[in-house]
């Protein structure tokens, strides 16, 4: 029970420190969303060091998964797109590791491509 509330609680920490970021720096970027990657960056820094303690037993398990799924999952799901891509690429796992890191993009494009086709088929 106490690592499902840490999740939770640092989750919501998580999204509300990217919103604040987003807030905070959102008019800066116009062009390019510089937020955002930079967003994407420090959460996969996170989550590499995170990731990194857990796994020298250096933090309770309990605080390990609060802040690799609540904070991290809620700043920035890239970190958990990065990490799992290390992690593979760690076991040795290239060709998974490599079709997960061009799959996702890729997929996610689409996926978010779809919905404005079908909107503009139904609403020219």
């Amino acid at each position: 029970m106490i690592e499902v509330s840490l999740i939770a609680v640092l989750g919501v920490l998580g999204v509300l420190c990217r919103y604040g970021v987003d807030q905070f720096f959102g008019t800066w970027n116009q062009t390019l969303p510089l937020t955002t990657l930079a967003i994407n960056i420090v959460g996969s820094f996170v989550a590499g060091s995170v990731y990194a303690f857990g796994a020298y037993r250096a933090m309770p398990s309990s605080l390990h998964m609060g802040l690799l799924v609540g904070f991290c999952g809620g700043f920035s799901t890239f970190s958990a797109y990065a990490l799992q891509s290390l992690m593979m690429l760690e076991r040795g796992k290239t060709f998974h590791a490599l079709s997960y890191l061009v799959a996702s993009p890729v997929l996610g494009l689409l996926a978010a491509f779809v919905p404005l086709l079908i909107a503009r088929k139904i609403f020219g």
